[in-house]
């Protein structure tokens, strides 16, 4: 292995707004950056960065959280079109000239609208929601939303 690889190469850039500093961006070299966070003790909390790390996790210290989908909830529900439309006094909804009839969202309230499309069918589901409870579904064309 090179000498120069286990050395901190390093280059200064001096950001500048009409003539003035404005900060230094430090580049370095990535794999002696991994080397020191393993190897090199911390002088305040007298272990390596990564046992530090480690030892967080296991405490369950960290900011770290495992990720869980709420009930009733989908990835589709996470990876859709959202909109937000206000319930009328008949209970409904229009999204581009459609009328959608609400069941379980209160009068004038606002309810999100979780649009998943489905471009080998052709068409969107349309997922509407009041606080976390979903309220209705409702099948329609992808072309009757969003030009997708």
């Amino acid at each position: 292995m090179p000498i120069l690889f286990l050395m901190p190469i390093m280059s200064i850039a001096i950001l500048s707004f009409d003539s003035y500093k404005v900060g230094i961006v430090y580049t370095t070299n990535i794999p002696y950056l991994l080397m020191m966070s393993i190897h090199q003790v911390h002088s305040t909390i007298d272990c390596t960065p990564s046992l530090a790390f480690e030892k967080a996790h296991e405490e369950h210290k960290s900011l770290f959280r495992s990720f869980h989908l709420p009930p009733q909830k989908t990835l589709d529900d996470i990876f859709c079109l959202h909109f937000s439309r206000r319930v009328d006094a008949y209970h409904r909804i229009s999204l581009n000239n459609l009328q959608f009839q609400i069941h379980k969202a209160p009068l004038r309230e606002e309810v999100d609208i979780h649009a998943v499309p489905d471009k080998s069918k052709d068409y969107a589901l349309l997922r509407i929601w009041y606080k976390d409870i979903l309220c209705d579904e409702y099948r329609v064309l992808s072309s009757d939303i969003v030009h997708f």
